[in-house]
């Protein structure tokens, strides 16, 4: 019952039932019953348009099964992801949510962890990385939550197909491996989570002489995908 789960990269939408409900599946029938605390690690949902639109796009039984949670004692998080970026303080207070920074260090299982939500990584993808910075700059998101919700569900088709990854080459879309080591040794942490890239593994690595280890947390668009931690640290991709 003390587990923590992480997940990532559902992209939770009106427009994939399927995905929508092995999310409720996943907090019914496991997160519920084995877990305590729950790690968002950004992409729940597909676009987010401000706080005061989740009705608008869909997402108000997915903020209820959150919610609920949270009622009944559990513990949850949320990073921001490169979909859902302009999640904010309403929905932190409406939900008790509780928003990380991007990166986040914990201790977890007597590991030093550094929960990230992983698009910061892959450098060698110059253009994501134009886009990310523009769109966690709070100038920039200031004015877009001063449009109307129209405005911004128009804004947000336009996002969703800059940061689109049909016509890059594969090798860019993943990690760069200097930005890994760097991390490590930065952060000086034993064990780095992440998300974003849609491949689920666990990576080893020795830095400096040390053991790391990087867990990539997987997408939900085929099944459930999560790390589950208690004594051991668990990738599973149903």
């Amino acid at each position: 019952m003390s587990n923590t789960f992480f997940i990532a990269d559902l992209h939770l939408c009106p427009q994939r039932p399927d995905t929508n409900d092995l999310f409720e599946e996943f907090i019914n029938n496991i997160f519920l019953s084995q877990g305590e605390t729950l790690y968002i690690l950004g992409d729940l949902f597909e676009y987010w348009i401000g706080d005061d639109g989740a009705e608008k796009l869909g997402y108000s039984t997915q903020l209820e099964l959150l919610s609920n949670l949270v009622d009944k004692g559990k513990q949850i998080y949320f990073m921001h992801g490169n979909r859902d970026f302009l999640v904010g303080a309403d929905f932190s207070a409406s939900t008790g949510i509780k928003i990380l920074d991007d990166p986040t260090q914990i201790e977890l299982a007597d590991k030093t962890c550094l929960l990230k939500h992983g698009d910061d990584l892959c450098t060698d993808d110059i253009e994501h990385q134009k886009f990310r910075r523009m769109t966690r700059n709070p100038s920039w998101q200031n004015s877009v939550l001063s449009k109307s919700i129209e405005e911004r569900l128009a804004l947000a088709s336009q996002l969703r197909q800059m940061s689109g990854s049909s016509y890059k080459p594969s090798e860019i879309m993943d990690v760069n491996e200097h930005a890994i080591e760097q991390t490590f040794v930065d952060s000086n942490v034993e064990i780095l989570i992440h998300g974003h890239t849609h491949r689920p593994a666990t990576h080893d690595y020795l830095i400096n002489g040390d053991k790391k280890q990087r867990i990539v947390l997987g997408d939900w668009h085929k099944g459930i995908s999560y790390l589950r931690v208690d004594e051991e640290f668990e990738l599973v991709h149903q």
